[in-house]
């Protein structure tokens, strides 16, 4: 039986478009982010399975297999040449061409995308060929669905809280809530496509079942822009239809979405509302709710001003968000590698011209779809419910950030939408929805026998494939998963298996994805070793300090420019910072202090973070000044930002405590407690006070009257009032010794045995 190479060729590529969607499936539990990193790895191998298929069908025969080429085509190329351009002269290219294991996006994805949809569309032609995908599609989105049900039904656990909000197989509601909302639009398509009943009620039910997993998502944006979507829908429907019975059930049903959010919201207090914590959600969607991401989409507007034209690169996010920091939101994430926002990502990433090739894409998408109606493969109707899709995905990323899922149903509507409108005579021949493999009537393949020299060439563009499967995915997957084996190890006590295993993931991740991660990980982990005395002066201690050492060196040295990574900076002073107070390394010392100022005095002044870090280390090597003058500092950044942290403002009266500067210690106290009062009946937080307290136990009686301006201040504490006692006898003074001892004892019956004692010890002593 002889092999058609052209059929098997059209068939592998079929097959792995078959398989993409199950990609999503995948929890690879031995790697680094197992909900991320197995599936985009992937992902990415069968991508390029099918781009060697294609382009060795191309071979065979271009005219036949390139695609038609319209606008859709060109936007996408365009913008993928954009971020590409982007890229190279942003702050940091191998970054933005690699991403991370936590986020598997960068420039290789968006290639990858091109690759797929170029693909996809020179290959599928007809609506049988792309019915067959969604069908697909569509089981898989039913079995992501089914497992976020199990989960929520706690048949299946990960050992996390979420607050009953499910993370299914994609690892975040939001990433679940944003791929289901594709099939919703999907679906609604499909049963106005096919004829047969019971496939109509199926397909219904599957609409439904999916509509409550999005529900129990809570995803806010989601849920916007579902209702944004469908009303756009709905209301393109009312001015069209002609029935009139029709048009007032669609006008409606527009009136309910609409209203439904705003009722929603005018309720929110209710107590059906507040009761049930999906609607509750729902109806916290305010300005005020939004607080953080308005902050986040001011520091990455003034990012895009200082580099407007191609911006910093795609995934350089972190170092903009570290040099606009704005201390509003301290205290809620220390960092931000994302906008939030997909409009604003590519601004900030890509600048203005990858901005306008992005928006000139999803003008292509809009366009391609009127296209499709032109050439009569879709109905009006049909182009208003695609529309509304398009407009609910689009409303999303306001709020959120592109992931596999949404990039997948992209290329596959993408692709969809430029073969309706493209090859309306193959278009036009109606099939079922689900006769996937079926044999493809509208192929035609020829027994030919090819040439040597072609065939030659596309055994060349498979050899050439496998090289880049290895050196894109199966030598990163190896980083990663010793990068997993090193951290097992680690937590188990084996450090020189752990060391070894992370050798060998900065080995292999060296120039692609990882390097970075690995670099940070492995700094952690020889954090922990410094609570370890007698591990880390084993030489298996030794290497680890040396190697996290010496490549969070590379890493700083990569970014050495006028657009450092400060994280990396801020990782390298703290891991000299403790090896200093260690063993007293006076070189390490001095490095630390070169890192922290770095970011302080250069980088990212208003990195109000790093300041208590770095005060610790002036106060443990004996600088308070330099102690006071940094807690200072930072406490000026947050309070002119609306912004509170405890332990950031009670540390500038700890340090002038410890210089015996008691009137700045005491204004400072006052300064804290009339404009942060601990609560209703404290005015000073108890815990940082007592620190405050504790220090002035070896200053003697000169700490007396700082420490009954504390007790006036705010009487409610135990600690000033033995700290009082004790010093005033040791002074000699007896009787406000007593008077102190008693007054603790009123606040605290519990320490009698130890008053008494007390009481009795200086009437011995007179």
């Amino acid at each position: 039986m002889s092999i058609n190479p052209e059929k098997t060729l059209y068939w592998l590529v079929r097959a792995g478009a078959y398989v993409l969607p199950f990609t999503l499936l995948i929890i690879a539990n031995s790697m680094f982010f197992p909900f991320i990193s197995g599936k985009n790895f992937a992902f990415r191998i069968v991508v390029e399975v099918i781009a060697a298929a294609w382009a060795g069908l191309l071979i065979i025969n271009f005219k036949k297999y390139w695609p038609k080429w319209n606008l859709l085509a060109t936007a996408l190329t365009i913008f993928v040449a954009a971020i590409f351009i982007s890229a190279v002269f942003g702050i940091n290219f191998s970054m933005s061409l690699w991403s991370s294991y936590e986020r598997m996006d960068g420039v290789i994805t968006q290639i990858h995308l091109l690759a797929l949809f170029l693909a996809l569309v020179g290959t599928f032609r007809t609506r049988r060929e792309w019915f067959s995908i969604f069908g697909v599609s569509i089981a898989v989105s039913v079995l992501v669905a089914l497992y976020g049900l199990l989960e929520y039904a706690g048949q299946i656990s990960y050992g996390q809280s979420l607050h009953s909000r499910i993370i299914s197989t994609l690892g975040n509601p939001i990433y679940v809530a944003a791929y289901l909302s594709f099939h919703v639009f999907l679906i609604i398509y499909l049963l106005g496509e096919i004829k047969n009943k019971y496939l109509k009620w199926l397909l219904g039910a599957v609409l439904l079942f999916e509509l409550a997993i999005i529900f129990i998502t809570k995803g806010r944006g989601v849920f916007v822009g579902l209702i944004a979507g469908v009303v756009i829908a709905l209301a393109a429907f009312v001015f069209t239809e002609t029935n009139i019975k029709k048009k007032i059930i669609f006008a409606f049903i527009t009136a309910i979405l609409v209203s439904a959010p705003i009722f929603l919201n005018v309720f929110r207090e209710a107590e059906f509302i507040r009761s049930n914590g999906t609607l509750s959600r729902f109806a916290d969607i305010t300005l005020q709710a939004g607080q953080t991401r308005f902050v986040i989409w001011n520091m990455a507007w003034e990012a895009f001003k200082e580099k407007p034209v191609l911006g910093w690169g795609s995934e350089n996010f972190i170092v903009a968000f570290a040099k606009y920091y704005d201390a509003k939101i301290f205290g809620v994430e220390p960092w931000y590698d994302r906008t939030h926002n997909m409009f604003l990502e590519w601004l900030v990433g890509a600048g203005l011209a990858g901005f306008l090739a992005y928006i000139f894409l999803i003008s292509a998408v809009f366009w391609t779809i009127v296209g499709a109606v032109l050439s009569g493969a879709f109905s009006s109707k049909q182009a208003f419910i695609f529309s509304g899709m398009m407009v609910a995905y689009l409303v999303q990323l306001i709020f959120v950030f592109d992931t596999l899922g949404t990039y997948i149903m992209f290329v596959f509507f993408a692709g969809f939408f430029s073969a309706a409108s493209s090859y309306p005579e193959e278009w036009n021949a109606k099939t079922s929805l689900f006769r996937a493999l079926k044999n493809v009537k509208t192929k035609d393949f020829y027994p030919y026998r090819i040439s040597t020299s072609r065939l030659s060439a596309v055994i060349g563009v498979f050899v050439a494939g496998a090289v880049i499967v290895y050196f894109v995915n199966v030598r990163p997957i190896g980083a990663n998963r010793a990068l997993m084996r090193g951290l097992t190890y680690f937590n188990q006590g084996q450090l020189a298996e752990s060391y070894e295993n992370f050798q060998k993931a900065l080995k292999l991740s060296k120039g692609t994805v990882g390097e970075t991660e690995i670099a940070e990980h492995l700094a952690f982990s020889t954090y922990n070793l410094f609570s370890s005395p007698e591990l880390l002066k084993k030489p298996e201690g030794e290497n680890f300090y040396r190697l996290a050492k010496d490549e969070l060196e590379k890493q700083v040295a990569k970014g050495a420019g006028n657009y450092p990574n400060i994280k990396h900076n801020i990782l390298l002073a703290q891991l000299y910072h403790q090896k200093a107070v260690f063993d007293g390394d006076a070189v390490a010392l001095q490095k630390a202090f070169e890192n922290y100022e770095k970011v302080i005095l250069d980088a990212a002044p208003n990195y109000v973070s790093v300041y208590p870090v770095y005060a610790t280390l002036l106060a443990q090597t004996g600088n308070l000044i330099g102690a006071t003058l940094l807690t200072q500092k930072a406490s000026e950044i947050l309070e002119s930002a609306g912004n509170y942290d405890a332990r950031t403002f009670y540390s500038v009266p700890l340090f002038y405590t410890a210089e015996k500067k008691y009137d700045e210690a005491y204004k400072a106290l006052a300064n804290i407690a009339e404009k942060h009062p601990y609560s209703s009946k404290e005015v000073l937080d108890p815990e940082m006070t007592r620190n405050i307290i504790t220090t002035t136990a070896s200053h003697g009686k000169d700490a007396l009257p700082f420490l009954e301006k504390i007790y006036e201040l705010d009487n409610k504490f135990v600690s000033v009032r033995l700290m009082l006692a004790q010093i005033h006898a040791e002074a000699g003074n007896n009787d406000e010794a007593i008077f102190y001892a008693n007054e603790a004892l009123k606040l605290d019956p519990s320490l009698r045995l130890q008053v008494d004692g007390f009481l009795e010890a200086i009437i011995q002593k007179k």
